[in-house]
C-alpha cells in the first residue's frame, strides 16, 4: 500500500477505526510550507518517514503580537455560545479549553448526530464550529441540517484536509488545521452575533 500512503481517505483499517487522513494531512502541511515528505518501507526493516522543510535566514525583528488581537475579540464574545463538533477527543478538549479561556461558553459534540440533538433540544448556540471529516455525517452535510433547525446560524468549518468535500462549497468559511489560538478566536469572534443568545433562552422561542 506504499504507493497510496498519502492518498486522502485511503485506509487499511476497518470502518469506523480510521479516516485515512493522517498521512494526507502530513503531506499537505509539508507542501504548504514549501517542503516535501517521503516514505521508505521495507519488509523486515520497518518504515522511515522523512520530512523536508525549507530553511530561512530571516529573523523577526520583534515577536509577533497576535494575542492583542485575540484579547480584542474576547470582549465581544464574553456571553456568546459556540457548539464545537469534533470526533477526536484530544482535539475537541483542547479546542474547548482555548475557547473557554477566550471568553466563550462552549458546548461540545463528538459527531453530527450529537450536534443536531443539542440543537433540537433548544440549546442556546450562537456559532457552530465543526470539523469537516467525521464518521457518519460530515461537517459539510451537517451545516444545512443545522440551519434547518436554526436558520441563519453562523458556521465555521475546520479541516486539515478539506479536499473534494469543499470543492463545490465555496460559501463555507474554513479554518485550516492546525490553527493557533488567536486565529481561532479571531475567526469565531468575527461571526459572533451582536446580541448572543443566553442559555436560559431557547433559540427557537417565540
Amino acid at each position: 500500500v506504499l504507493a497510496r500512503a498519502f492518498e486522502p481517505f485511503f485506509t487499511t483499517k476497518e470502518p469506523g477505526r480510521g479516516t485515512g487522513l493522517g498521512l494526507a494531512q502530513v503531506y499537505g502541511f509539508a507542501r504548504q510550507l514549501g517542503g516535501h515528505v517521503a516514505v521508505e518501507s521495507r519488509p523486515g526493516r520497518g518504515t522511515a518517514v522523512t520530512l523536508y522543510l525549507p530553511v530561512t535566514a530571516e529573523l523577526e525583528a520583534k515577536p509577533r503580537s497576535t494575542e492583542g488581537d485575540a484579547r480584542g475579540i474576547v470582549a465581544t464574545v464574553s456571553s456568546a455560545t459556540v457548539l464545537v463538533v469534533e470526533d477526536e477527543t484530544a482535539v475537541r478538549d483542547t479546542t474547548a479549553e482555548m475557547l473557554r479561556e477566550g471568553g466563550w461558553r462552549v458546548l461540545v459534540a463528538a459527531d453530527a448526530r450529537e450536534a443536531l440533538s443539542a440543537l433540537e433540544a433548544g440549546e442556546a448556540v450562537d456559532v457552530l464550529f465543526s470539523d469537516v471529516v467525521m464518521p457518519g455525517m460530515n461537517g459539510v452535510e451537517l451545516v444545512p441540517a443545522a440551519r434547518r433547525l436554526r436558520p441563519g446560524l453562523p458556521v465555521l468549518l475546520t479541516s486539515g484536509y478539506a479536499g473534494a468535500a469543499l470543492d463545490h462549497e465555496p460559501a463555507f468559511e474554513v479554518l485550516p488545521k492546525p490553527y493557533e489560538r488567536h486565529e481561532l478566536l479571531a475567526r469565531l469572534g468575527a461571526l459572533a452575533p451582536a446580541h448572543p443568545v443566553h442559555p436560559a433562552q431557547r433559540a427557537d422561542a417565540g
